[in-house]
């Protein structure tokens, strides 16, 4: 379940009243009532909330998410005498945490960030999901922390104000839309990393990190790995889809949300399923190494299969830049560009659809090795981030004054921090170990940008989107398979394939990787470029305090076809990025701090 959480908590006497936090929520994306709870310690806000009050102190939860081993915890409580009464996930959070207090959390399968607040020792407990599909981000202020499921309702609070130096600055143009675990574009905002906990009381507080992805030796040969991928994957899409209500899918005609709309009609029948195109796509599309063909031509045929309910979402270029400033809200920061904005269009109009609950292919690639970077020598490397290795091209854009470091330095540095708490079985060789930090890459960084985004888009649309690939168990097991079963006849994602064979047409079960569609109608880079030089010209546009004038003009004639991120943000889309950061800073106003000397 989408839902929205926030609150302080206090280490002193002070108490934020229910005005501030009135505020907070009131700037918060949600869809059903906010429930709000005073204790001697905090205040708390969330659409799902819990509390049992043992001898006259009350520990409570609130939470966003869901949990998707809920059979599976409701046994093991049941076997230690834990009565349960629902399958609500905050009443299986809290009586778990009364049992294992903190070890609770490595216990759960899901996507979920919550926070326990503990009257009867005045203490509290704050998780993330290991995958990091719900966000937390918190500050610490006058000995009290503020936290929220969205950097703008922090912001609501008198204490905290927005506020970005040279270091939050320089990751933003080095690897935006990325970000560093943990961190945000505004000073003093931090986020709970995915896996981690934060416990404290009046005495101190603790970062843990509770979840580790382990390496061992796998034994299984191709034919049982196949098909033990194949019930992981099945298992997954099916225990997301118990939900009460209506559940849809996306549907691209490539092979991930195939295998998820396969999957799902073992439970559903007839189900609706979305596609997303643009106006003019047919006559302006040009075939690329990373988007080699339209997913019209492919839909069809699961449509014929399954019987399917299809539904076709059109865009135009309108819609994709008149949306690009909702979508940098949605993400209180610059984002994707119009992948983003086209997200949030497609999901509004599923909404209106009578949608609320909607199933996504996203992050396979990530963890069956679908990317060209996986596959292709001359990209595969982890001395750099290869779906933005052009830091130092991106650091052009800076002013001097905001260039602390190399970025090359910078970037190495992050790499590092990310593939510190990896290790390895004995038995894995080189080449495996080169792929394990590759995919930890992948998961840190590049699959938390895509998360990031289907989270902040749904949750503006009124929607949820549900990532079934992403379950933990599939995670843990494709880590430890060897690559050479992932990858296979060069063929990327070859095991995912070979699992779903009998299950998928031909022709969409061996179709080359092709992500997300974006628009390629000219009219879409006109109206882009407009917007750009018009940005450029106004002297009071606050992002030419930060970035030379002159190389975003240089921008504007380039034929800027290397990706500014990943495989779709070329020029256009380059161009929309630096459009949104330009709004970013005047929309939450955000105070620049230049470095000293």
């Amino acid at each position: 379940m989408m839902g929205m959480i926030a609150g302080t908590i206090q280490m002193n006497d002070y108490k934020t009243d229910r005005e501030i936090l009135k505020k907070m929520c009131g700037v918060l994306h949600h869809r059903k009532e906010i429930k709000m709870m005073e204790s001697n310690h905090a205040v708390l806000a969330s659409e799902q909330m819990e509390s049992i009050e043992i001898e006259g102190k009350k520990v409570t939860v609130v939470c966003d998410g869901d949990l998707y081993n809920t059979s599976d915890l409701i046994n093991l409580c049941k076997n230690k005498g834990i009565e349960i009464t629902s399958c609500r996930a905050t009443e299986l959070i809290l009586k778990l945490y009364l049992t294992y207090h903190h070890e609770c959390v490595s216990k759960m399968n899901g996507c979920f960030a919550f926070v326990i607040v503990d009257e009867r020792t005045n203490s509290f407990l704050m998780a993330r999901d290991p995958m990091g599909i719900k966000p937390l981000f918190y500050s610490m202020k006058e000995n009290q922390i503020v936290f929220a499921s969205e950097v703008k309702g922090i912001l609501k609070h008198p204490f905290i104000s927005a506020r970005a130096g040279a270091e939050e600055l320089m990751e933003m143009i080095c690897f935006g839309p990325a970000r560093t675990l943990g961190k945000t574009y505004f000073k003093d905002i931090e986020e709970i990393k995915p896996g981690y906990l934060l416990s404290g009381t009046a005495n101190g507080m603790t970062m843990m990190r509770y979840y580790h992805l382990h390496d061992s030796a796998w034994t299984l040969d191709e034919q049982k790995t196949i098909e033990v991928v194949h019930d992981l994957v099945s298992d997954a899409v099916l225990r997301q889809c118990d939900v009460k209500g209506r559940i849809c899918s996306m549907l691209s005609g490539g092979l991930d949300s195939s295998v998820v709309v396969s999957a799902a009609s073992k439970k559903i029948d007839s189900m609706n399923v979305y596609s997303v195109d643009y106006e003019g796509q047919k006559e302006h599309f040009k075939p690329t190494f990373y988007q080699p063909n339209r997913d019209q031509d492919y839909i069809s045929l699961m449509v014929s299969q399954y019987h399917l309910k299809a539904h076709e979402i059109l865009l135009n270029s309108n819609d994709l830049k008149n949306h690009l400033v909702e979508a940098m809200k949605a993400r209180d920061c610059p984002g994707m560009a119009d992948v983003d904005s086209s997200l949030l269009c497609f999901l509004k109009q599923m909404k209106d659809a009578g949608e609320s609950v909607i199933l996504s292919g996203e992050c396979s690639d990530e963890i069956f090795g679908g990317y060209p970077w996986y596959t292709q020598d001359h990209l595969r490397s982890v001395k750099q981030f290869p779906w933005a290795s052009n830091v130092n091209e991106r650091c052009s854009f800076l002013k001097d004054e905001f260039i602390l470091c190399d970025p090359q330095k910078l970037m190495k540095e992050r790499i590092s921090e990310s593939l510190s708490c990896l290790c390895f079985d004995k038995s894995t060789s080189e080449e495996e170990k080169e792929i394990k930090r590759l995919m930890k890459l992948n998961l840190d960084w590049f699959m938390q940008t895509l998360t990031d985004r289907a989270d902040r888009m749904a949750r503006v649309a009124g929607v949820e989107i549900r990532v079934p690939l992403c379950d933990l168990r599939i995670v843990e097991a494709l880590y430890r398979i060897p690559w050479s079963m992932k990858y296979k006849d060069n063929t990327e994602k070859h095991l995912l394939r070979k699992a779903f064979e009998t299950e998928l047409p031909e022709e969409i079960c061996w179709r080359k990787k092709s992500p997300y569609p974006k628009t390629h109608d000219p009219e879409y880079a006109s109206l882009v470029k407009e917007e750009f030089m018009k940005m450029i010209e106004d002297e009071n546009s606050p992002v030419l305090e930060i970035l030379k004038k002159e190389k975003l003009i240089e921008l504007i004639d380039s034929d800027f076809q290397r990706p500014w991120f990943g495989q779709l943000m070329t020029g256009p889309q380059t161009m929309a990025y630096f459009i949104q950061m330009n709004e970013w800073l005047k929309e939450y106003d955000v105070e620049i701090i230049h470095p000293k000397g």
